[in-house]
């Protein structure tokens, strides 16, 4: 698991976006070293979800910076961890058995703008 800003950056969160792109291009690397032994490893990079880390940032109850979060997602909404759970599942399944070293961006358009 990375995050969007793992392909883009993100003001005054350095730390966190250093680390995110880490994880992509160590992924990546590791897809290239375990490819012929069948081992896949792709990433997923999810936007803004509802999830207690919103609440517990006061995301949630703050509404002028509610309004800055959302508006940063094309369908105007942040995502819903169930979202991301089927791009898990995806995944997982045979349907992405050729995908290796990719990032799958769960994030509402945010990285096309």
């Amino acid at each position: 698991m990375s995050s969007i800003p793992g392909k883009a950056g993100f003001a005054n969160s350095s730390h966190y976006v250093a680390a995110k792109h880490g994880i992509i291009s160590l992924s990546q690397s590791a897809a290239l070293e375990y490819a012929k032994e069948g081992i896949r490893i792709n990433v997923i990079c999810p936007g803004f979800i509802e999830t207690p880390l919103l609440t517990n940032a006061g995301i949630s109850e703050n509404s002028d910076l509610q309004k800055y979060i959302v508006g940063l997602h094309p369908m105007d909404r942040p995502g819903k961890s169930e979202e991301v759970a089927d791009g898990s599942i995806f995944l997982a399944s045979y349907d992405s058995s050729f995908m290796t070293g990719s990032t799958l961006e769960i994030d509402s358009g945010y990285l096309s703008q």
